[in-house]
């Protein structure tokens, strides 16, 4: 009882700070959802920031260019619609399946989504973007994940089976540990063949002494204290007292070698480990940058990995589908636009560099 009394007196907290921040208008609503000014602001940023990572040619003004044969400031105009669409279609789906959030997570999302609003305040701000706005779309996006899982996840309308999911995860993912060797000098010149050919040899002779049977937590912090010692002979100070082994030390990690989108292609290095790392076995993979020693092991029988990334296992496999069932729930919901709103937070409007802006 007393948690809940907690949790209520946070949220309602929390409701005041946010009341305090803006004065909401509505942009979008459908019924009674509605998609506030604030929100939409932060959708047009982030528009507006996808729109210039698809811009080719930097030298000019992003909103003077066309993207996907459109008018970047159409571009970014429609795109900031869709995400607000989602957000209605989402909100109504939450409400239709009668979904609803544990104390935990009504507790954690909000925290979650100050902390993430701190990191980006400065742009924030100068959009007009409150925490309240960011808090509502970060809320809805926990709404999103409720809907997949209500579909996809156990006990779910559509679910995937749990065989299928570890057979992805094994075959998807991987867990490794690794250090690298780099292919350029210390004013990051691109290293000659020959010099390239003495740190592959290197990178090699440590390859091999970790399948002969050395720690090789214990050798990346032999190699990290080389490496401290070689530059600061380098730059004539005296070296750093070396680092200790730890000898609970785990620096494994969980790589995919999913490609995101066509903007994020998987990296040859990752593609190399898959191509080239057999599970069990430690391998030396090269990309431009550098050669690694790989030690890869098998993620599936690493304790709570698969656990750790379950959810995002069953997006891998079914979020292409989830993603087009939620644009044709969209396409069905009817949408009032107040257009002054609209034309009021135009792309042109858009700040991401203003150094009098005040925080």
């Amino acid at each position: 009882m007393l948690k809940k009394i907690a949790l209520i007196i946070f949220a309602a907290t929390l409701a005041l700070s946010f009341a305090a921040c803006d004065i909401q208008e509505t942009a979008f609503s459908s019924d009674d959802v509605q998609v506030s000014s604030g929100l939409y602001m932060y959708y047009m940023f982030s528009a507006y920031m996808e729109a210039a990572n698809k811009q080719t040619d930097t030298t000019v003004d992003l909103l003077k260019t066309t993207i996907e044969d459109t008018s970047a400031k159409d571009w970014i105009k429609n795109k900031a619609k869709d995400y607000a669409t989602e957000y209605i279609t989402i909100e109504k789906k939450f409400a239709e399946l009668e979904l609803a959030f544990t104390e935990e997570e009504l507790s954690s999302i909000p925290q979650n989504a100050s902390m993430q609003y701190q990191q980006y305040q400065q742009y924030y701000a100068m959009n007009g973007i409150s925490e309240r706005s960011y808090y509502a779309y970060a809320k809805n996006l926990s709404k999103k994940q409720k809907v997949f899982e209500s579909i996809y996840a156990e006990d779910g309308t559509k679910a995937i089976a749990e065989d299928e999911l570890k057979k992805f995860f094994s075959e998807k993912y991987a867990l490794t540990t690794e250090f690298s060797f780099a292919k350029t000098d210390d004013e990051g010149n691109l290293l000659d063949e020959a010099k390239k050919a003495e740190v592959k040899t290197k990178a090699e002779g440590y390859a091999k002494r970790i399948r002969d049977g050395e720690n090789i937590e214990k050798i990346i912090v032999e190699q990290r204290n080389e490496k401290a010692k070689a530059e600061a002979e380098a730059a004539g100070t005296e070296a750093p007292p070396a680092e200790e082994v730890d000898e609970d030390a785990n620096s494994s990690i969980v790589i995919s070698n999913i490609e995101v989108s066509e903007d994020e292609p998987v990296s040859q290095k990752i593609t190399n480990i898959f191509e080239k790392v057999a599970i069990g076995t430690i391998g030396v993979v090269e990309d431009d940058d550098a050669y690694y020693v790989v030690k890869r092991d098998d993620i599936l029988k690493a304790e709570g990995k698969y656990d750790e990334n379950k959810n995002k296992v069953m997006y891998d496999i079914k979020g292409d589908e989830f993603e087009e069932t939620v644009k044709s729930w969209g396409a069905e919901v009817k949408i009032k636009t107040d257009n002054r709103i609209i034309k009021k937070y135009s792309a042109d409007k858009i700040k991401t560099n203003d150094p009098q802006a005040q925080y």
